[in-house]
């Protein structure tokens, strides 16, 4: 259910989420709103993909979990972080729930600067999304949920396809995302979810996307989380 969408430029990372959500009880399922993005310890921004709960709890109250540790755990790396969360859940998710996936956002210190790591819980694999090319840090974004018309209008816009027939006249229509700031990859994720809202209405189906949205950000300074009625 809803739309992820994770936007990485230079000044640092951008989670979004809608609060769409599904909760099933006995083989019947009704929708209901879920919060899904959270700041933790103000290091990390953590964005649940998926119906809202987890043995029939919300994943706030997971996330408030967590939150009490915060002074018996020491733990700085991103990656660190992810595997902890990655092992945390492992055990409490049922056999007949939806696979987990998280997209985990955060900052690490190191010699050559302060580094902005996003990552994908993919099941049980972690994926790091925004590597860099062993050249240059790329910038982009991400999405997981309702892409269909997104795919749509902003995919040509984003990654090169050099067998398409309109490859020439979206080359000016290119988007930059290392021009963007942080307020500018709020602004994009935003309008992912309300194109993908809207679109849903015009055509009259079922909606999959709300617009209830919670948005994290990480930045060197740390994390800020805001939701928005858009």
């Amino acid at each position: 259910m809803g739309l992820n969408v994770a936007v990485f430029v230079p000044e640092g990372i951008v989670l979004s989420s809608d609060s769409l959500a599904f909760l099933r009880q006995d083989d019947e399922g009704f929708e209901a709103s879920s919060k899904r993005t959270f700041a933790v310890w103000n290091k990390f921004i953590v964005s649940f993909v998926g119906g809202g709960f987890i043995t029939g709890k919300p994943y706030g109250c997971y996330m408030q979990e967590i939150e009490s540790k915060r002074m018996s755990i020491q733990i700085d790396c991103v990656k660190d972080f992810v595997g902890y969360l990655s092992n945390f859940f492992k055990h409490i998710r049922n056999e007949d729930e939806e696979p987990l996936t998280i997209y985990v956002a955060g900052s690490s210190v190191e010699d050559s600067g302060v580094h902005h790591e996003l990552y994908l819980i993919d099941r049980d694999s972690i994926i790091r999304l925004n590597k860099s090319n062993g050249i240059d840090d790329v910038y982009n974004y991400h999405i997981i949920g309702r892409g269909l018309w997104i795919n749509k209008l902003v995919l040509p816009t984003t990654f090169e396809d050099n067998q398409s027939k309109l490859k020439e006249s979206l080359e000016a229509a290119k988007i930059d995302f290392s021009k963007y700031s942080l307020d500018d990859a709020a602004k994009f994720a935003h309008f992912l979810i309300r194109t993908t809202a809207e679109m849903d209405k015009i055509i009259q189906t079922r909606a999959i996307v709300n617009l209830n949205v919670t948005t994290g950000t990480v930045t060197a300074q740390g994390t800020t989380i805001k939701d928005y009625d858009l």
